[in-house]
């Protein structure tokens, strides 16, 4: 069906309610989402009806959560989920509320979690908006409804929400709305761990990964989510690499063009391998290096100028991000991603360019082969080998010395010492 059919079932759902003497409306984030004019495919009506008397006007329809209100009418080869004004009492800290049935649009409104999921919308453009959410779509900002601490207990999952939605969109945590997120951030501990998952698994599912990842380090949360995060980073992203997730990638590759050189701290307390770890900590240690090369500043290059606006030390920073990729065998597996998964994807064939263009593009078109190095000085193969091949890759492609075999030479010999090379014992 396509988006129009979706708006044309779904008003003709609340025509019959309102033909009924019902009051009916569509809600949440098809109104969002249609306001900021992006596509919906999924759009939720709120009623006075109740679930029997809905049943009653739509014969076809399941009562798939009567007890809370809803039923699901099935519209022109679409599920529409009808659920009657409530609004919910929480009596205890169990995260279970008890839901009233009400009659009141605005009560209903007033149960949601934020001012941007608050509003209604009726067939004539009509929107019932109590609580600012338009305003703040303007703004770009994710502001809870009401009081943000009585909404963040009421369900505390709500926080993971308010992260999700603002990394999604780009917008700003409202200042009231973050200080009770991050006051309140340990009540998340009561939430079942498959409620959690599913909203992360959300936000992995669309852009503004790295946003937010590094909101959920701002807030402290990721010592609380760290194993729902990785749960969904290893279901989501099939390995690149034994120990490489594609949504690490993803992340990196976010964070590096959006933001200055650095990872957020909160990085290394999630439980990745340890190999990623190295990975990381190595390309932070050659981003302060390869940033102030000559070799880079000013690079030509289309996807740094619209990404880092000319700042060279994001242009080396890139640089080296790409190397790294390169390194790890991901440029396959990046290109290979869902659209939604990485940022403009159609300026990869600018990437794919740019790194034809390396001195040194492959290890395969490396000019010293460091099996007959190896040889030619007595030296032990070894772990360290490997550290040896990657440091000059990266010398080489950050300008440190030129791709020729005596200058890697005498660089591999420098390193083979720092590297703790031994020479074979006859």
């Amino acid at each position: 069906m396509t988006e129009d059919g979706v708006w044309e079932g779904a008003w003709q759902i609340v025509g019959r309610l309102r033909a009924a003497g019902h009051a009916a409306y569509v809600v949440g984030g098809a109104v969002r989402d249609r306001m900021l004019g992006l596509s919906v495919d999924e759009v939720d009506i709120a009623t006075s009806a109740t679930p029997s008397e809905v049943l009653a006007l739509f014969p076809e329809a399941v009562p798939t959560g009567a007890a809370y209100g809803t039923v699901t009418v099935l519209w022109g080869g679409k599920a529409y989920e009808v659920t009657t004004f409530r609004r919910e009492v929480y009596p205890t800290a169990d995260r279970h509320p008890v839901v009233v049935f009400g009659t009141s649009l605005e009560a209903d409104l007033a149960r949601r979690d934020f001012t941007i999921n608050a509003m209604a919308m009726g067939p004539d453009g009509e929107v019932v908006d109590p609580f600012g959410g338009r305003e703040d779509l303007r703004r770009g900002v994710v502001r809870a409804v009401g009081n943000p601490e009585e909404r963040f207990r009421e369900d505390p999952l709500r926080m993971v929400r308010a992260v999700r939605f603002a990394a999604r969109f780009a917008f700003a945590v409202e200042e009231r709305t973050w200080e009770a997120l991050v006051l309140l951030r340990l009540e998340l501990v009561r939430v079942a761990r498959e409620r959690i998952l599913a909203e992360i698994e959300k936000l992995f599912r669309r852009e503004g990964i790295g946003r937010g990842l590094a909101l959920f380090d701002a807030a402290g949360l990721l010592a609380v989510v760290r194993a729902q995060l990785r749960a969904v980073a290893e279901r989501l992203f099939p390995r690149l690499s034994p120990d490489l997730p594609r949504a690490v990638l993803v992340w990196v590759w976010e964070k590096f063009l959006g933001d200055p050189p650095g990872y957020p701290e909160g990085f290394f307390r999630l439980p990745w391998p340890r190999r990623v770890r190295r990975a990381v900590a190595s390309l932070e240690a050659d981003l302060a290096e390869l940033s102030a090369s000559p070799p880079l500043a000013g690079l030509p290059w289309p996807l740094v100028r619209a990404w880092a606006e000319g700042d060279e030390e994001r242009a080396a920073t890139l640089f080296s991000l790409l190397a790294l990729l390169r390194e790890a065998g991901a440029e396959r597996d990046l290109v290979s991603l869902p659209q939604e998964a990485l940022p403009l994807p159609e300026r990869w064939a600018d990437v794919r360019a740019h790194l034809g263009a390396l001195p040194v593009p492959t290890y395969r078109d490396f000019p010293l082969e460091l099996g007959e190095f190896l040889t030619r000085y007595g030296l032990r193969p070894g772990p360290w080998v490997r550290e040896l091949r990657e440091s000059l890759y990266r010398g080489v492609n950050a300008g440190r010395f030129p791709p020729d075999p005596a200058a890697l030479e005498a660089e591999a010999l420098r390193l083979a010492a720092h590297l703790g090379g031994q020479e074979k014992r006859g």
